[in-house]
């Protein structure tokens, strides 16, 4: 009986002394570290929006316009409402300061209107001379090319 008694009693020293370790280790976090921690939160949240808001071909489907859907593969192009600008053309006086438009090999001077994007597959954006020469004079403000499901084959 004595036996079962000092084991007992050994078992609740150690359950008590247990219970205080834990409550020693598990101090609350600092002002530092609750702000550290909103912080992290906040740019995970602002990360999952934003690759919320592209589809896997980096084009924001839910854009009003077509040149704003494709603005990831602009680069330092000016936007100015549904036109794009993308080398100067101030030394020569003629044709459209704008880029020309190539959806699936017809080439026009404004944008697509209509264009369902989430059909859009691939875009390349052609700034040199060198690449838009295939384009011709039309082609001097550079041109933007856009395939879909229509034409693009990996």
């Amino acid at each position: 009986m004595r036996y079962l008694l000092t084991v007992l009693i050994c078992l609740s020293v150690m359950t008590i002394s247990v219970a205080q370790d834990n409550n020693e280790n598990s101090k609350e976090p600092t002002k530092k570290e609750l702000k550290k921690l909103a912080k992290q939160r906040a740019k995970r949240i602002k990360a999952e929006a934003e690759a919320k808001k592209f589809n896997e071909y980096r084009i924001d489907i839910n854009a009003p316009t077509v040149a704003q859907a494709i603005r990831q593969y602009l680069g330092a192009a000016r936007v100015q409402g549904n036109n794009v600008t993308l080398r100067d053309r101030s030394s020569m006086n003629t044709g459209s300061p704008y880029a020309v438009w190539d959806v699936d090999g017809a080439v026009r001077d404004t944008p697509p209107a209509g264009l369902d994007l989430t059909t859009i597959r691939y875009v390349k954006v052609l700034r040199s001379l060198s690449e838009t020469n295939k384009y011709g004079f039309i082609g001097g403000a550079g041109v933007i090319v856009i395939k879909t499901t229509l034409t693009y084959k990996e």
